[in-house]
């Protein structure tokens, strides 16, 4: 079965009948097994894709950080220089 699902993942019902008769198995047997199948390469295609983001997503985070910092200093920065002017104004 493995073979046929390289050649075809989407087997009609012509195909399931052809093969479950040549494996000995029953249409829904053969039909659960290619759904089974597509769901697993499914799932291993998107472990290896996750795989292959993790490193970006930390990058973003490690920038995300790095920005939020900046943030904060600035708005401190800010809140200073306007303490210092209100003090002048208020002189």
């Amino acid at each position: 079965m493995t073979k046929a699902f390289k050649e075809s993942p989407h087997p009609d019902e012509k195909q399931r009948q052809q093969l479950s008769e040549q494996l000995g198995l029953s249409a829904s047997q053969v039909k659960f097994w290619f759904q089974n199948r597509r769901c697993q390469t499914k799932v291993t295609e998107e472990r290896h894709e996750n795989s292959l983001l993790k490193p970006e997503l930390e990058k973003l985070r490690e920038e995300n950080r790095v920005m939020r910092e900046l943030i904060k200093k600035s708005l401190r920065s800010q809140g200073q220089l306007l303490r210092l002017e209100n003090a002048k104004l208020k002189a």
